[in-house]
């Protein structure tokens, strides 16, 4: 154990006399002052010959966070918002049918799984729901996230973000709602008649049948406070995503958010969108019948979360004018400071500048 300690001493004393980590300006030999707000960062020693041509071994330059910060982030969503809503209306219409057709899969697959495991759901419920939860949503969820499809959901936070911040007009979000709805409506229910006609689903189609009828039998208020709870989590995951620089870090995100509501049950939209077609062609109640019991209450509640628990919440978080940062930027609330001195030690441990 002794030689094991001794060797790794060895080993850090011959990195830190090959490595200077210390302030910019600050020599070994001659003492200097270090600011706060200077970054560390390692610097050659003297004593290794490089030649201004050579290669660095640490390619720091240019290395971007995984994860932007909250600030940032709230400007890459208004800037996403500002987008969804100059496209046209038969993009949104094109790019919802996508985004409805990927949701669909994910909960036709994660309903498709529970009924699959009936002894695990005798034996442990809990499982059982995690299983439920991880399987199917995510990737659905995953796949508009990284594709640039038009998920409703996602449009009630970050278009309602960029109407807060006035760079659209409220036309035009009405004009993305209603065309991505419409879109998500008819891939996912197109994707119900598909499955059906496959049989893709043969063996679990009771089982989903069963699922879009107690759908409908869930009181009206209940599922406006599951519609609520669920797109909290969803735009919370899509605001997440979109902040992130790349795939990993955006599956993370999607991945283990999505994971919490399906397993608690709560309810999207969306996906609903494709469980209700197919139980109506396979003996659950008809659609019409559940597009009143349940997505009108389900939707509803999507758009609360949307716009109030996500989009206006971090409008007065971060907006310029009104928000923490103030006119200027800066931050004008107590607290905020710290908030940003946070930020900075952050992005310093990332950028080594």
């Amino acid at each position: 154990m002794a030689c094991k300690v001794t060797i790794s001493l060895l080993v850090l004393l011959s990195a830190g006399q090959a490595f200077n980590l210390r302030p910019p300006g600050v020599s070994p030999n001659k003492p200097g002052t270090w600011a706060p707000g200077v970054c560390l960062r390692p610097t050659w020693s003297s004593h290794i010959p490089r030649s201004a041509s050579s290669t660095p071994l640490l390619p720091f330059d240019g290395f971007q966070p995984p994860l932007k910060d909250p600030v940032a982030a709230y400007d890459s969503a208004v800037k996403q918002g500002e987008k969804k809503a100059n496209e046209p209306a038969p993009i949104i219409f094109l790019l919802g049918i996508q985004a409805g057709l990927q949701v669909g899969i994910g909960a036709a697959m994660a309903v498709a799984t529970m009924a699959g495991v009936p002894g695990i759901q005798a034996k442990d419920p809990g499982l059982a729901k995690l299983i439920y939860g991880f399987c199917g949503l995510p990737c659905g969820l995953l796949m508009t996230a990284t594709m640039g499809t038009m998920l409703f959901t996602g449009n009630t936070a970050v278009v309602s973000v960029a109407l807060m911040e006035k760079k659209i007009k409220l036309q035009q979000l009405v004009k993305t709602w209603v065309w991505s709805y419409l879109g998500n409506m008819v891939g996912a229910g197109f994707l119900a008649a598909l499955c059906t006609y496959a049989g893709v689903f043969s063996s679990s189609a009771a089982a989903i049948a069963s699922v879009a009828a107690s759908k409908t039998a869930m009181p009206f208020g209940v599922a406006v406070a599951r519609g609520i709870l669920c797109n909290w989590l969803v735009t919370t995951a899509v605001w997440i995503a979109q902040a992130a620089a790349d795939l990993v870090s955006k599956a993370t995100a999607i991945v283990l958010i999505i994971t919490i509501f399906a397993s608690l049950g709560f309810e999207h939209s969306v996906a609903n969108m494709f469980v209700g077609p197919f139980g109506a062609l396979n003996g659950g109640p008809s659609f019409l019948h559940f597009f009143l019991r349940n997505l009108i209450p389900v939707t509803i509640g999507n758009i609360i979360a949307g716009v109030v628990m996500v989009a206006f919440a971090n409008y007065l978080s971060f907006e310029t004018e009104f928000g923490l940062r103030g006119a200027s930027g800066s931050c004008v609330r107590r607290g905020c400071q710290k908030r940003e001195m946070s930020t900075e030690v952050v992005a310093c441990i990332f950028t080594f500048q």
